[in-house]
């Protein structure tokens, strides 16, 4: 009689030698079809016939023990009419607990992220986005598994991110397909859009124990996911928040009822313990670098510097046709680069900015703004020094910027110039 806790312990079936759960000892005697099981008890009816030295094996005994707190697990061996000879009768089954997914990445090199340009919309690379979750032990992944996974927010507005109905891994023969949260697989692509309240995707292995269970190597689980949809100009620009996901073994339940009794179904469980996973979706702010190709502080001299973001512009008719923005506003970095050439630093801004009331609440210069501002402020906010002599490049979150910087000591009027365009993304200058 073979006895194991009975919190979260399933009910095994016991088959004969071809069976899953009990293997014929050397001797040719055989597991008996009679033997019964119970929540935490198995009874195991061996009949007469073996010799010295024959023994057997039980094996893949699920033990459920989600929510229960367990981290490792003892079982109880008693017979009727044998002796146990040179054994444990209080063995120890399970030595640890470890969560059933190891890492989830995307390849090194295509397969994702899929990048979205804030301005157009548009797909510009990563698309499809390969999604690979690895089991983090030998078997972790059987039929009957799952694993959800969740996505840290929805896709940015008019866009769609398609979960493909099927996947596989890399054991030959297996076959996953899309489900719900009980366990149920239903084969259907899953779309999650921007408007979707339900973050969650489930893929369940359906494949059956004989066909692709690979039991000698880590097997990696992967997941196709397509973007799609154009956005409508009200939609744009995109926010520029990244996608990424989290993964955790599925379905989700406790071991246990509320009344402390083991639970039947689903088989298997697990608690939700999910595991970082990588970006899928990233947005970039087209933007726009300047370059101020001289500026001082120092010797009563002081540089100031104005950016204007005009992405707020009077529109195609106005303008006489192609070349009008679209609204948005950004963050500008300042990259400071002393003309010794040593230690660059940088700044951006943000609300607590000097002449912050050029700036919104999340420290980006609006559409239509103006962001003034005296490179002595800008080196004491990032505690540089108190003299400088080099160049600056202003990278700003937005396109269509321009600005202007002057030398001056304030008592005569200095030199001015407007900075150098280095790079236009996706909408040129105008």
């Amino acid at each position: 009689m073979f006895v194991l806790p009975p919190t979260g312990v399933n009910n095994p079936t016991v088959t004969n030698a071809t069976g899953a759960y009990a293997t014929a000892y050397p001797g040719g005697a055989y597991i008996s079809t009679s033997s019964t099981n119970n929540p935490g008890l198995l009874i195991v009816n061996i009949p007469a016939g073996g010799v010295a030295g024959d023994r057997f094996t039980i094996s893949n005994v699920r033990v459920q023990i989600s929510g229960t707190g367990i981290s490792n697990l003892a079982a109880s061996i008693s017979t009727v009419g044998n002796a146990i000879l040179g054994g444990q009768t209080n063995p120890t089954v399970v030595t640890s607990v470890a969560n059933g997914i190891g890492t989830v990445t995307l390849p090194s090199s295509g397969g994702g992220p899929i990048s979205l340009n804030a301005v157009t919309g548009l797909a510009t690379g990563g698309n499809p986005a390969t999604l690979r979750v690895k089991e983090n032990f030998l078997s972790a992944f059987a039929p009957g598994t799952g694993v959800k996974i969740v996505l840290s927010k929805a896709p940015p507005a008019g866009t769609t991110l398609q979960f493909a109905g099927t996947a596989t891994t890399d054991a030959a023969g297996t076959t996953w397909a899309i489900g719900d949260s009980a366990g149920t697989t239903t084969g259907t692509a899953a779309n999650v859009t921007s408007a979707s309240t339900n973050l969650n995707v489930y893929y369940y292995y359906v494949t059956s124990a004989t066909a692709g269970d690979n039991n000698t190597v880590l097997e990696t689980l992967t997941v196709t996911i397509t973007e799609s949809g154009t956005p409508t100009s009200s939609q744009l620009p995109l926010d520029l928040t990244p996608v990424s996901v989290q993964v955790s073994l599925a379905p989700i339940s406790s071991a246990l009822t509320s009344g402390g009794a083991g639970k039947s179904t689903p088989t298997p469980r697990y608690d939700e313990l999910l595991v970082a996973g990588p970006t899928i979706v990233t947005i970039s702010g087209s933007r726009t670098a300047l370059m101020a190709e001289y500026v001082t502080v120092g010797s009563g001299f002081d540089t100031g510097i104005a950016i204007t973001n005009t992405t707020e512009d009077p529109g195609a008719t106005a303008l006489g046709g192609g070349g009008a923005a679209v609204a948005q506003a950004g963050t500008i970095t300042f990259y400071f680069f002393p003309a010794t050439g040593t230690n660059p630093t940088s700044y951006v801004t943000s609300s607590t900015s000097p002449n912050n009331t050029m700036l919104d609440s999340s420290g980006r210069v609006p559409a239509g703004g103006t962001y003034k501002i005296l490179l002595s402020q800008l080196l004491a906010a990032v505690g540089g020094p108190e003299t400088f002599d080099g160049y600056v490049i202003a990278v700003c979150n937005f396109t269509h910027a321009h600005g202007m910087y002057v030398l001056s000591n304030f008592t005569t009027w200095g030199q001015s110039a407007t900075f150098r365009v280095l790079e236009a993304r996706a909408v040129p200058e105008k």
